[in-house]
């Protein structure tokens, strides 16, 4: 039982992290951009600025599905005691991302984004994906032959 209540609290800290660092406008898009575009035109100095924009787009979105996919990571553990945990824990990950994307609406220098809510939804299937095929490995190493 103790353990269930780490794992929640987990997910509620991980939860507010994300409010958190969406909430400030200095994390807005403009200011990320800004930073890996000045590190990568300063690393590469003869790449075109096209290529570093498509770098630094993927770049951003590779933190959404990081993120998220931790997310429901967390939200499976959490929950792995009930049925279809993996459904679940990817169902409460896509919500907590449009709810997520929704408040950003609110947030000076922020924009919300449909497609933000898709990228953070596939991050979360991806990881729990790889958690199922790894426990299922597993679990098929540790049985007898």
């Amino acid at each position: 039982m103790k353990s269930r209540w780490f794992w929640w609290a987990l997910v509620l800290l991980w939860c507010i992290q994300i409010f958190y660092f969406t909430a400030l406008p200095v994390y807005n898009d403009e200011h990320t951009r800004g930073f890996l575009t000045r590190f990568f035109t300063h690393a590469f100095p003869s790449i075109h600025t096209v290529i570093i924009d498509v770098i630094d787009y993927y770049i951003r979105k590779l933190a959404h599905i990081t993120v998220f996919g931790i997310l429901a990571l967390l939200f499976k553990t959490a929950i792995s005691n009930k049925p279809r945990p993996y459904i679940y824990a990817w169902i409460f990950t896509t919500l907590y991302a449009g709810t997520d994307e929704w408040h950003q609406m609110y947030v000076p220098g922020r924009t919300a984004s449909i497609i933000d809510v898709l990228i953070d939804s596939t991050g979360a299937f991806i990881f729990l994906i790889c958690m199922f095929l790894w426990k299922k490995n597993k679990q098929k190493a540790l049985s007898p032959s």
